[in-house]
């Protein structure tokens, strides 16, 4: 159990008064279980970029121009959420 300590005005006498905020183990295991979440959705991401590079690659060699921008839209939107969730895990 993690203790926060901070100071509260008191609305009488006007002096800072000591707040002690307490974080339950169970506010970390689910804070763990996002972090856990969010390394995942990095991965799942990461992946899913790779495959649409791939995707790009390969619909501009054989020039289907409008399938290279879908792919090419998907991937930008892959790496967004990459940094999104790197973002949240830290």
């Amino acid at each position: 159990m993690r203790n926060d300590t901070h100071s509260l005005l008191s609305p009488v006498s006007g002096q800072n008064l000591p707040l002690q905020l307490e974080v339950s183990s169970e506010a970390q295991e689910e804070e763990e279980e996002m972090k856990e979440l969010h390394l995942l959705a990095i991965y799942v991401h990461g992946a899913l970029s790779a495959l649409h590079a791939l995707g790009v690659a390969y619909n501009l060699r054989h020039k289907n121009r409008w399938d290279a921008v879908i792919h090419a839209s998907a991937l930008a939107y892959s790496v967004k959420a990459v940094f999104h969730h790197k973002r949240k895990a830290q």
